[in-house]
This record gives C-alpha cells, sequence and structure tokens, in this order.
C-alpha cells in the first residue's frame, strides 16, 4: 500500500514537472513569435500587423505620433536580418534582446513585453536604440570629406580675387 502511494507520489510530481517545463518552454517560444511577428511586419512594411503586435496603450501612442510620418516609413526593406538574442520572461512581463544587421550596421534593441487581457504578449515599450558606432564613424567622416572638398573648391573659385585672401584652418578648430 505504502509502496503505491509512493510510486503515485512520484508520477504525480514527474507529471508537474513535465507540465510545468513545457509551460515555459511555450511561454518562452510564444514571446519569440510576438517578436519575430513585430520585426517582419517592419521588415515587410506590413503596419497593420506592426500595429497589432504592440501592446494597446503603446498602439495609441504610436498611431499619435505616425500621424505627421511620411507612407515610405512603411517601404518593405527584406534586406534587415534579425535574430532573437535573449528573451527572459518574470510573470506577466517579458523583455527580448534583439540583433538587428542590414549592410554591415548593427543594432540591438530591447523590447520589452506585456501579457494582455488575452493572455497574447504584446510589445509595450522599445528601449532607445543606440546608433552603431560604426555608422556614426563613417558618417563623421564622410561629412568631414565633403567639407574638405567644398573648401577646396571655394578656394579655387575665390583664388586670385581681388580683395580675398584664402587661410587654412586646421581640421580641428572646424565645426567646433
Amino acid at each position: 500500500m505504502f509502496r503505491n502511494l509512493f510510486v503515485i507520489v512520484l508520477v504525480a510530481a514527474g507529471l508537474l514537472l513535465v507540465v510545468n517545463g513545457a509551460y515555459k518552454w511555450l511561454d518562452n517560444n510564444s514571446v519569440r513569435t510576438a517578436v519575430a511577428t513585430y520585426v517582419h511586419a517592419l521588415r515587410t512594411g506590413n503596419r497593420e500587423a506592426a500595429l497589432d503586435a504592440l501592446h494597446p496603450q503603446q498602439r495609441v501612442l504610436v498611431e499619435e505620433q505616425m500621424r505627421n510620418q511620411p507612407a515610405s516609413m512603411w517601404t518593405p526593406d527584406l534586406d534587415v536580418e534579425y535574430r532573437v538574442h535573449s528573451v527572459s520572461i518574470n510573470g506577466d512581463r517579458a523583455r527580448a534582446k534583439l540583433w538587428i544587421e542590414k549592410e554591415g550596421y548593427v543594432i540591438q534593441p530591447t523590447l520589452s513585453l506585456a501579457r494582455s487581457e488575452t493572455g497574447h504578449w504584446k510589445i509595450d515599450r522599445v528601449d532607445p536604440i543606440a546608433v552603431d558606432p560604426v555608422w556614426e564613424d563613417r558618417q563623421e567622416k564622410q561629412s568631414r570629406a565633403e567639407g574638405r572638398d567644398l573648401a577646396n573648391e571655394l578656394g579655387e573659385a575665390l583664388r586670385g580675387k581681388p580683395g580675398v585672401s584664402i587661410e587654412r584652418a586646421p581640421l580641428d578648430d572646424i565645426g567646433t
């Protein structure tokens, strides 16, 4: 009798562990699915699908902010690649870290999600996205080169004109 009771308790405990593990796995996958749906909608230019992935309060804010945005914002951009780097779940809140790459530039936003009343995960915040330092560096170099070219063109055009003197300033003094 005691042995049968022990086996039943052991089997019940095992089933609880399996069910709990399956629930956590499914919950983790549903967060990943919600994030993937959102990013896919952005990639393909599907405005409605992107808005549907947002938590209702966030959707209202985003729709207000987008009223004055050009329609070109929703142009599909399939060159963008992404990967869900990590997911952490704490009750009805979740965070997903992404890796998004295009043309060699990478950004790593963090999305915060909340479980909606229907039980589905919805994005309620996208943490500010830092610009890829490589992109910033290339933009700065390109801007300096364009400025230098313009200065050279102006110098050539004005060289020898009466009343004009041309002096070279150190590059570090330009733009400060």
